[in-house]
């Protein structure tokens, strides 16, 4: 789906982003990596749903408080006051940052696979079913090769890695770099959340990590997603569940 780009000046740089569609409107946030297609399998649903999308290409190096008086701009340039704010990764970082540094403007958040709110630790070990089990011993080597040996063994998951890691080699320095929101309540969050989390083909939903992590989340309207059967990826590796469990998030907080 081909949307048109827009730019913005803020301060001493150029800002790329999309804005489209009418309705209560949506913030997405990559992470980071390449922001081209990363919220690829979402854009249409949403639009079809009667959303509006704002999403920034965040290309600068900058810190995470930086980036949030950033999004903060952006959104006063188009006239937008409130929103939802859907980060993946870095992106969920930022949506906190953006939360505790201007909470006026933030109605929910959506975090996905991010140290935020919380996320499952990489580990080893087995726990595989029976079919993840064979896709391992398939792609183990393969896992082996770019060093992450734990993680979730599908080919779609191994492939967004590799090229996740090419384009980091050829861009060192993204437009969101890891660092913790500048808060004391780290665990904090008054407007809904919803959090979902990768289990790489190893935690369940019923599973005690799981349960210790819906424990460790904001105890004010707070949910947890657990993706068993994929990797960081969440929302390119199931985007129909992903989507399904969005769009009803959504509904509660939107309309």
């Amino acid at each position: 789906m081909e949307l048109q780009k827009e730019r913005f000046q803020i301060d001493d740089h150029e800002l790329t982003y999309i804005d489209v569609g009418q309705g209560s409107p949506i913030v997405l946030l990559h992470g980071g990596d390449d922001p081209e297609g990363q919220w690829d399998h979402q854009i249409p649903v949403l639009l079809e749903a009667g959303y509006r999308i704002i999403y920034p290409y965040f290309e600068k190096p900058v810190s995470l408080a930086e980036n949030a008086a950033i999004v903060s701009k952006l959104l006063a340039h188009l006239n937008v006051s409130s929103v939802v704010l859907v980060g993946h990764s870095l992106g969920g970082l930022l949506a906190k940052q953006i939360d505790v540094s201007y909470p006026e403007i933030v109605k929910a958040i959506v975090c996905v696979d991010s140290s935020a709110y919380g996320k499952f630790p990489q580990e080893e070990r087995g726990r595989f079913d029976e079919k993840t089990q064979a896709m391992y011993e398939k792609n183990k080597d393969k896992l082996a090769e770019i060093s992450r040996p734990w993680d979730y063994p599908s080919s779609f998951n191994i492939d967004l890695l590799s090229r996740f890691f090419a384009w980091r080699k050829e861009n060192p320095r993204p437009g969101i770099t890891l660092s913790y929101p500048d808060t004391d309540t780290p665990n904090e969050c008054e407007v809904p959340l919803l959090v979902f989390a990768s289990g790489s083909g190893r935690v369940r939903s019923e599973d005690d990590e799981a349960m210790a992590l819906r424990k460790q989340l904001p105890p004010k309207n707070a949910q947890l997603v657990v993706a068993t059967n994929s990797g960081h990826w969440i929302h390119r590796e199931q985007p129909e569940m992903f989507n399904e469990k969005l769009l009803e998030f959504l509904t509660t907080v939107t309309r």
